[in-house]
């Protein structure tokens, strides 16, 4: 008999079925706190942090998986914790321990109806790191693992991977040395043409100002205002070429993953 025959785990599922996971994750722990067995504690790990998950605690979840110890390879709850580990690592944005996890145990889930999804992380955790190469692999292993031909993901392959059209990667320090040379060059760079235009114009005003203030005579209000507001201007674009370079990068990254997962959807 399982703890779930038992109804050990029925408010707590019940809770969470209804979509209470904050009450939920509450009982699962009040069960890991009165319950030593360990099928009971393993099993009460996993739906809490599944509980977890869904309230968007993606690092206490990762803690509490990171507390079922897998025995081997044959273990019952290896999937399920490797799904759920990479997700949570995924979806709070360390895609390289959501590939590290995946690498660690895809082996072991040959044939598994979880490694399908497993890799749709791993496909998706690569392209955010710019590794469209092994983003390329693992969807190829997705097209396989399918009953039927998949033509949207085939055409993602042959459209994007095939011809090398994918994101471009815009270095965000790269775009903070552009300004550093060129006020407004690395918002051009980072793709924000506006963006980059203001802020040359803005540096360009005040360096004007600060020069006619010297001219005319005003050496104290050219000093004071000019250049403080370069400084100022220039630090600030140097900053933000940095943060648009970043943010573009997310953006692309983000576009391309959510055609893939569109194109999975529609099998």
């Amino acid at each position: 008999m399982t703890s779930a025959d038992n109804g050990l785990f029925h408010k707590a599922d019940s809770l969470f079925a209804e979509g209470h996971f904050f009450r939920s994750t509450i009982e699962y722990e009040r069960i890991l706190f009165e319950h030593e067995a360990p099928g009971i504690q393993r099993e009460a790990l996993i739906k809490k942090a599944v509980a977890l998950k869904y309230q968007e605690r993606y690092t206490e979840a990762i803690r509490e998986l990171n507390r079922i110890a897998i025995r081997s390879p044959k273990d019952t709850l290896l999937a399920a914790r490797t799904y759920h580990l990479a997700v949570c690592y995924y979806l709070n944005g360390n895609y390289q321990e959501a590939l590290a996890t995946i690498d660690m145990y895809e082996y072991a889930l040959d044939g598994h109806p979880l490694l399908y999804d497993i890799l749709i992380i791993k496909t998706l955790s690569n392209n955010h790191l710019f590794k469209f190469e092994d983003a390329e692999t693992s969807l190829r292993q997705i097209t396989e693992l399918q009953v039927d031909e998949s033509n949207g993901i085939n055409s993602i392959l042959k459209e994007i991977y095939d011809r090398g059209k994918t994101p471009r990667y815009r270095n965000p320090e790269r775009a903070h040395d552009f300004s550093i040379v060129i006020p407004g060059s690395g918002h051009l760079y980072a793709g924000a043409f506006g963006e980059g235009a203001v802020n040359f114009l803005l540096n360009a005003s005040a360096l004007s100002f600060g020069v006619w203030q010297v001219y005319t005579g005003y050496y104290f209000t050219g000093y004071v205002v000019g250049v403080t507001f370069l400084e100022r201007f220039h630090s600030g674009g140097k900053k933000r070429a940095s943060v648009l370079a970043e943010l573009k990068n997310i953006e692309n990254t983000n576009k391309l993953n959510m055609r893939i997962l569109d194109a999975i959807k529609e099998n």
